[in-house]
């Protein structure tokens, strides 16, 4: 086979389908008969092996696409075509009257990467098995268009097995080409020069179908040599493994696809046919051999294009290979071009359909065919057929999708199990969750993600058709139990008017108290701090304490009838121990004083120091406020103001709409009687007793008498002051003091101190003192002694306390911490500390919730005390009154 003498003419005849027209140059042989060959299949994984190096080798020219040699655009027919998945390269080769055809697709290493490399635009991510398989029917199709106009077809392996799984793609194709027979044979009529028996076939023949093994490396061999040294007596030489190697080769290919029924004895009702009487089994005596390494072939390849030809040589004749390609192809060729193909296997001699066109009749019927087999078809029964082609092709696909549709419906009755009539998302995605598991435990294949997000869909959809319920959390961490809906106040704005109206239940009731402690009622489980802290107490607070002076706590005071909610940054995470959380506050029933005991050998002077000592004052004033209490300033906002409660870290100026804490009188302190306890509902036995503080007064002024005649002052004086100081004691008065928890069953009980509740036997007297209530902090929770199943906490709600009659000026200053830092202390909201008259019997009323920029602080789940949830100590302080 001569090789042509003209570089320019030698890559004019390269086309890549489609193309739009017919060069003449190219086509300068076109009313000559020609054989077509294509070659298909896969490469080696070498970025430097491509199935055109056999082609070019064949031709002893670089003709198709290769690593030596790359086409440029301006010796395509089209310069405007894109980079494709799959590619259809051809090359007429005038003087032998050869047309060669080289399929490229993802099977082609070269290819692979180049896809890969467009990847993040071409593939789908989430679904990249739909991906390979729309490559995989690319390729198919392209097959189906080859097997159509082709009379000979080289299937190429890159090792030396035969792939099982293509007998399963041409079983697919035979179908496929016998359905789309009666559309193709209209397109073939339209086509000048196809005579009738064409278009009756369909194609040009019954093709053959060669096979090229590669890499048959020598261990191969050897192990081929050692099994048929057992069947023979001979010692076969190195060549004849070869051959034999090939027999067995074809001998099991033959079987194969005989028992598959892709070929018959009928060549014209297969897909293709393997010849009788001739090899088509090649293996490759080594790829090393046939192609050079790549730096002799470049050197060649250099040489030919300096020699005065202009012609790049890869490999001289003298050096292909033993088993070369040429030896075993052009038997073949030549065949086609003189009689044809006959490759029936039967008794009676049967017609045999072969067609041998002239080039430019091929053209026209493969640049139309074309169209018909890789172009989207616009009629509807060959759309159809291919439809189910690309069907029979994704059998992963489709046993994927049969398995995942016979578990989705498992899954989904898994998480419609046991579910409530109405429930909320965690529940929702909880059983999901076990949905999916269970449908991740079944499903195979490709189709499992695609149904996976069917299954979360179907279960989406069963959720939300009305079985949704209300996502609202009480700020008692209760969710609302009823159906997703409006709220009354919602009713004129922007929800969805399909849901109804109602307000928010968590079906949970309280017994609580009201403010002055007397009344016990039922309420609600509150879902917003008004609720909570206000609107339950104003309603018991008709029909008990109404009529008993109350303490006015600041609240916003609107100037506009527009006004609103200002906007508060959340808290920063940190913050500071407050100053009284290690402040010594001196309390009246702290250390009164020192001793007035001294020795008669003391000097003057240390007695009337002692004098001066005990006419004191007996308790200290109480020290300055400290930062964390100035958060009320004088100038106050009047339009803008705070949405939950005052704080340590609430903005300067801001008040609530409302006040969270209540402070009323219950009368004059007689009303208690310290023998009996407090009279009022709920308190459990023994624990209804406030504690006694004594608050020490003034001792009087001594007034000095003068010394009699003769009677020595000094020493006079000196044995009256030890008789007075003997004799008169510093004169007191008793208050009363409690704090007292209620848990949510309406239980009440009274505590000594932060680890110990109060608890009187009957017919006994209250023993301990107000002492630990007064100089140490006391926990926000106490766990409640009511026997029930579930473990109730008391909250700190009410403080207590009973001013004697005495000229005493009692101060109230509860600060709360209700959860540990950076949680801020929460205030009344009051200038400084509250003063309390004498002879009066006053109850505090702590907040039920306390709710910040953030949301509620809610009750430990813990039974045991929190000491980081606690009232500050200092709450209560006493000076004199100099009144």
């Amino acid at each position: 086979m001569a090789a042509p003498t003209s570089k320019s003419k030698i890559f004019s005849k390269i086309f890549t389908f489609p193309f739009d027209y017919l060069d003449k140059k190219v086509l300068s042989n076109k009313s000559e008969p020609v054989c077509i060959v294509a070659v298909v299949g896969a490469s080696r994984l070498s970025w430097c092996h491509r199935k055109s190096l056999h082609l070019n080798s064949l031709l002893h020219m670089p003709i198709f696409k290769n690593d030596l040699a790359e086409n440029n655009t301006d010796i395509n027919s089209n310069p405007n075509k894109k980079d494709e998945d799959v590619e259809i390269e051809c090359y007429n080769d005038e003087q032998n009257r050869v047309i060669y055809l080289h399929l490229t697709s993802l099977h082609d290493t070269n290819m692979l990467a180049q896809a890969c490399s467009r990847s993040d635009e071409s593939i789908d991510h989430d679904d990249p098995h739909g991906w390979c398989h729309e490559m995989e029917f690319k390729y198919a199709r392209a097959l189906l268009f080859l097997f159509h106009i082709s009379h000979v077809l080289l299937f190429v392996r890159p090792t030396c097995t035969f792939n099982m799984s293509i007998v399963r793609l041409f079983r697919t194709l035979d179908t496929i080409r016998q359905k789309v027979l009666p559309s193709l044979s209209d397109v073939l009529q339209a086509t000048p020069g196809v005579c009738k028996d064409w278009v009756n076939a369909g194609r040009l023949c019954s093709p053959r179908v060669l096979f090229l093994f590669e890499n048959c490396n020598e261990r191969i061999i050897a192990d081929a040599r050692k099994e048929l040294s057992v069947r023979s007596k001979y010692r076969s030489t190195k060549m004849a493994m070869y051959k034999k190697l090939q027999h067995s080769l074809e001998d099991q290919i033959y079987r194969i696809l005989r028992k598959s029924r892709v070929i018959t004895n009928i060549s014209a009702n297969s897909l293709f046919a393997v010849p009788v009487n001739q090899e088509y089994v090649c293996v490759d005596v080594g790829g090393a051999k046939m192609a050079l390494d790549q730096e002799t072939n470049l050197l060649r390849y250099l040489d030919g294009r300096c020699s005065p030809s202009g012609t790049p040589i890869l490999n001289p004749a003298n050096s292909e290979p033993p088993q070369s390609l040429k030896s075993f192809l052009m038997p073949h060729i030549s065949l086609a071009l003189s009689h044809g193909f006959d490759d029936n296997v039967t008794r009676h001699p049967t017609p045999v359909h072969f067609e041998l066109p002239t080039c430019q009749t091929w053209f026209d019927v493969a640049n139309r065919l074309y169209k018909f087999f890789l172009e989207e078809q616009t009629e509807p029964r060959t759309r159809a057929h291919f439809n189910s082609f690309r069907s029979m092709l994704e059998v992963e696909q489709r046993f994927s999708e049969n398995r995942c549709a016979k578990v989705l419906p498992i899954a989904t009755g898994t998480y419609q199990e046991g579910l409530p009539s109405h429930y909320v998302k965690s529940v929702h995605e909880t059983k999901l969750a076990q949905a999916r598991r269970v449908f991740q435990h079944h499903a195979r294949g490709p189709a499992t993600s695609r149904f996976a997000r069917q299954l979360s869909e179907e279960c989406e959809k069963y959720w939300k058709a009305g079985r949704q319920l209300c996502e609202e959390i009480s700020l008692t961490g209760q969710h609302c139990i009823n159906e997703l809906h409006r709220l009354p106040e919602e009713a004129a704005g922007d929800a969805d008017r399909s849901l109804p109206l109602m307000h928010h239940s968590s079906n949970v009731k309280g017994l609580n108290a009201c403010n002055c402690g007397r009344t016990q009622a039922n309420r609600d489980d509150p879902f917003n701090v008004k609720a909570a802290n206000y609107d339950f107490y104003q309603t018991v607070e008709s029909s008990c304490c109404a009529e008993l002076q109350h303490y006015d706590f600041p609240v916003f005071r609107a100037s506009t009838a527009h006004a609103t909610a200002a906007t508060v940054a959340k808290a920063p995470p940190t913050r500071k121990a407050s100053k009284g959380d290690s402040r010594d506050h001196t309390q009246g029933s702290m250390s009164l004083g020192p001793s007035l005991s001294q020795t008669e050998d003391e000097d003057e002077e240390d007695v009337e120091e002692e004098v001066e000592d005990e006419c004191s004052p007996l308790t200290e004033k109480p020290k300055p406020l400290e930062a964390v209490d100035e958060v009320v300033v004088e100038q106050v906002s009047t339009t803008e103001y705070l949405e939950g409660m005052l704080h340590s870290e609430s903005p300067s100026g801001l008040l609530p709409r409302f006040p969270h804490w209540s402070l009323v009188c219950l009368g004059a302190a007689n009303l208690y009687n310290p023998a009996t306890g407090l009279d009022q509902h709920g308190f459990l036995h023994g624990s209804n007793y406030l504690l006694p503080w004594e608050l020490q007064l003034k001792v009087p002024e001594c007034k000095e008498r003068w010394p009699a005649v003769g009677e020595s002052s000094i020493r006079k004086d000196k044995q009256k002051l030890k008789k007075v100081t003997k004799d008169v004691e510093p004169p007191s008065s008793t208050a009363y003091l409690g704090i007292e928890y209620e848990c949510p069953r309406g239980h009440r009980f009274f505590c000594s101190g932060p680890d110990k509740m109060l608890k009187i036997p009957a017919n006994s007297s209250v023993r301990d003192n107000a002492n630990k209530l007064l100089s140490l902090d006391m926990p926000l929770y106490f766990p409640c002694p009511c026997r029930s199943s579930k473990a109730f906490m008391g909250q700190l709600m009410r403080l207590y306390i009973v001013m004697p009659r005495a000229p005493i000026k009692v101060t109230l200053n509860p600060r709360v911490q209700p959860a540990p830092p950076p949680c801020p202390v929460f205030l009344p909201g009051t200038a400084g500390p509250i003063s309390l008259d004498s002879n009066t019997f006053w109850v505090m009323r702590l907040p039920y919730v306390y709710m910040g920029e953030s949301g509620p602080y809610y009750a430990p789940s813990d039974p045991q005390p929190i000491t980081s949830c606690r009232l500050l100590k200092g709450t209560f302080t006493v000076e004199e009154n100099d009144d």
